[in-house]
């Protein structure tokens, strides 16, 4: 029998766009008296209220839930008086209709017990140590904007974790409430529960940013090697990035000297709001600097809160994962996952020189930068892991580099339960590929997966990826984005 291809396509980009608005989540025409929310219809009155703050930025309107119901809504129109001051004057009711249509997903019930798990969370979204310095340099500081401000609870490792590094995000209104101390501060109010663009909540946030970093129990009890030690966590974290060696630490106080009428017994309260959970092993202020940028922190020993945390992310709804100990990147950064339409699709297959595929776009988006890129200024490592089909459990996969000059590399890759694993540090042609002699190309049966491939993506249909018996090859490719118009971060 000939040997063909089947190939399983995926196009590696870091992809980094700015904050999605709450108003993406509505549609509707408010003279109609119809809107419709792409999510979940609310489960109490307080879900309700939350919408009504939705639907007031959308429209820039009032809106209030009315008799206990969560599908009419009352409608009115701002009224500004001379102050400046607004009211609501009323103007008619407004039905509000609910998709309730999630995306399909392999793993609904892990969906479902996420969304679970963060709706019951009623701790804060704590952003400090490493993941506070991250946030530093994208932006948080004295002069904190709006934009930067509602992306505080993806900086947090307890939310990371929740989630079990899955791409489901949590996303603040435009307009939150924040506001601190010295070392703290304190980012709140009504956000969403969102995967794929569809709203799986409507929960009220905090997400305090403490300005401390940890260092070992072991570090010497001196100023001196406080800051050492920290200052090289820090440049440790960025080592190989653009930022490496960039974060300095100066000794600015003591926090007596900072809080001269507080007392002695009250001085947490005003450095840190959560103080029960807070209890210094020194009373020093320092700065971290960042070219010329500074902010008051904190050094405060920790063995439990000094754990580095790399970059990692899957994909619900194919269980793609990528991963790196690079942190050039945002830690607000999550991968995606989606069939390419088909058009995208035959290009590809005539680049490849392949007959049939299944084609992914993977994606890694930062809300924070705004910036689309296609590789790092180090060119650094990422570890991608890719489901194995069950017919190709135990065998040898291979991965295939293809050369500039149409020459292919041979190289071998690892699997470990159920994933094929293999590293890139650029983005050009890869084939993750495993023999087998069966059915030749061109067959009907590759017609009508074909077919049945491109009715999946018009219904977005990407839990069950299709695969075809009758091709004997399972390639995984990753396609140089220079076309697309992709741009690299620059040092």
């Amino acid at each position: 029998m000939k040997k063909v291809f089947l190939a399983i396509t995926f196009l590696l980009a870091l992809c980094i766009t700015g904050t999605a608005s709450a108003k993406g989540y509505v549609d509707g025409d408010l003279t109609s008296g119809k809107v419709t929310i792409n999510g979940t219809t609310p489960k109490n009155i307080d879900d309700a209220y939350i919408v009504s703050y939705l639907l007031d930025e959308t429209f820039n309107k009032c809106f209030a839930p009315k008799d206990g119901s969560f599908s009419v809504f009352q409608y009115a129109d701002w009224i500004t008086d001379e102050s400046g001051s607004k009211s609501c004057s009323y103007a008619h009711e407004v039905s509000i209709q609910y998709t309730n249509t999630p995306p399909l997903v392999p793993n609904k019930e892990e969906v479902d017990g996420i969304v679970e798990k963060l709706s019951d969370y009623t701790s804060p979204f704590v952003v400090d140590d490493l993941q506070f310095v991250d946030y530093f340099l994208y932006g948080y500081g004295p002069n904190l904007k709006v934009e930067t401000a509602v992306q505080a609870p993806n900086f947090s490792k307890n939310y990371k974790s929740l989630t079990d590094n899955k791409n489901f995000r949590i996303k603040i209104f435009d307009q939150p409430g924040y506001g601190g101390t010295t070392f703290e501060t304190g980012t709140g109010g009504f956000g969403l529960l969102v995967y794929d663009g569809y709203i799986y909540r409507y929960v009220s946030i905090y997400a305090p940013t403490e300005q401390v970093i940890y260092i070992p129990s072991s570090t010497p009890d001196t100023t001196s090697a406080r800051i050492e030690t920290a200052t090289k966590r820090i440049n440790d974290y960025y080592k190989n990035t653009k930022y490496s060696n960039g974060f300095s630490i100066e000794y600015n106080c003591q926090l007596s000297e900072l809080y001269e009428d507080v007392s002695e017994e009250d001085i947490l309260h005003s450095i840190i709001f959560d103080a029960p959970n807070f209890s210094p092993s020194n009373k020093d202020a320092y700065i971290l600097k960042y070219q010329d940028r500074s902010i008051p922190i904190l050094i405060q020993e920790s063995d439990e809160r000094s754990i580095q945390s790399d970059f990692q992310s899957t994909d619900l709804g194919t269980n793609i994962s990528v991963s790196s100990q690079n942190h050039e990147m945002p830690y607000d950064t999550y991968v995606t996952a989606g069939e390419v339409n088909p058009e995208e699709r035959k290009e590809i297959l005539a680049k490849l020189g392949i007959e049939d595929a299944s084609i992914f776009n993977i994606s890694l988006y930062s809300e924070t930068l705004k910036q689309l890129i296609h590789q790092l200024s180090t060119k650094a490592n990422f570890t991608v892991s890719v489901p194995i089909p069950e017919k190709f459990k135990g065998r040898t996969l291979f991965a295939y580099y293809v050369t500039e000059s149409g020459e292919t590399e041979k190289y071998a890759i690892s699997q470990k339960d159920g994933f094929a694993i293999f590293d890139t540090n650029h983005f050009s042609e890869y084939i993750l590929g495993a023999e087998e002699d069966k059915q030749t190309e061109g067959s009907e049966q590759a017609k009508e997966d074909e077919q049945t491939d491109e009715r999946n993506y018009a219904e977005k249909d990407i839990a069950n990826p299709p695969t075809f018996d009758c091709l004997p090859f399972y390639i995984v490719s990753l396609i140089t984005f220079s076309a697309v118009g992709a741009i690299a971060l620059k040092k």
